[in-house]
């Protein structure tokens, strides 16, 4: 075989190692030229415009962004020619930090509990803790005024613990010698710790009563009047709720009963 074909046989098969190597150049190349650079919705657009000494370079630096990407969104194919005066959009994507982590319960993050106690309360996502319910006030009774007229005037003429409200002056008095037999008048005052619930409030008189829960009257029933039973059903939340029964007598029995209890 002759010289001239030794050379003709090498050129073909250095053409055809340079051919394969530009093959996978580019074959390695092409996934780095395709990114996926269209901007989310939760991406905002900026607009910059070119000015004399920039490049393409220098405003993807200064914007986090690529040359490839500023190409993308603007349409530029040689990323040499860009002119000063040229308006660019920039999709800048903002993506907030996490809470920090809450060391009181592990997965959760912090809310906003006011107050903040120490350490922090609740998470990011779950409730916050809701607060101690109050202590119930100490054990006591009644506070009783009693009037020596029908209609709580002027100063009490007797004040007294009761312990409840529950009695029959029929043909006496409260207080012999101190309050009279007829046309008297009493107000109870004191302050329960109840649980949320519907309580049944029941009330007997002879004559008028009148009963107030957080100064929201509840039952009314002043007015002369033999024994009469009322009853009113109501809606409490946890905590404490400060109680008002009034009652007048005008003349022949004297019956006055208050009682309350959870139905639900």
């Amino acid at each position: 075989m002759g010289t001239s074909v030794w050379r003709r046989l090498g050129a073909i098969f250095l053409i055809v190692v340079v051919l394969s190597l530009g093959l996978v150049s580019a074959a390695a190349a092409a996934p780095e030229q395709a990114p996926d650079n269209t901007p989310s919705a939760s991406c905002t657009p900026t607009y910059y415009r070119v000015r004399y000494g920039d490049n393409l370079t220098s405003i993807a630096w200064r914007y986090g962004v690529t040359v490839w990407q500023l190409q993308q969104w603007n349409g530029i194919a040689n990323p040499n020619r860009i002119y000063a005066g040229q308006t660019l959009v920039i999709y800048r994507c903002y993506t907030p930090p996490p809470p920090p982590h809450n060391p009181c319960q592990p997965g959760c993050y912090y809310c906003t509990c006011p107050p903040p106690p120490p350490p922090p309360c609740g998470c990011w996502g779950c409730p916050c803790p809701p607060p101690p319910p109050p202590p119930p006030p100490p054990g006591g009774c009644w506070n009783g005024e009693y009037f020596n007229n029908p209609g709580l005037e002027s100063s009490p003429s007797l004040t007294r613990c009761d312990a409840n409200i529950n009695f029959n002056w029929t043909g006496t008095s409260p207080a012999p010698g101190t309050i009279e037999q007829y046309d008297f008048s009493v107000r109870w005052s004191r302050v329960f710790y109840q649980n949320h619930g519907t309580y049944r409030v029941t009330a007997t008189s002879d004559d008028g009563v009148r009963i107030w829960i957080d100064g929201v009257p509840i039952i009314d029933g002043w007015s002369v009047h033999p024994a009469t039973t009322y009853v009113q059903d109501v809606i409490l939340y946890s905590g404490n709720h400060t109680w008002t029964v009034e009652y007048a007598q005008a003349e022949g029995e004297a019956v006055i009963q208050v009682t309350s209890h959870q139905i639900r």
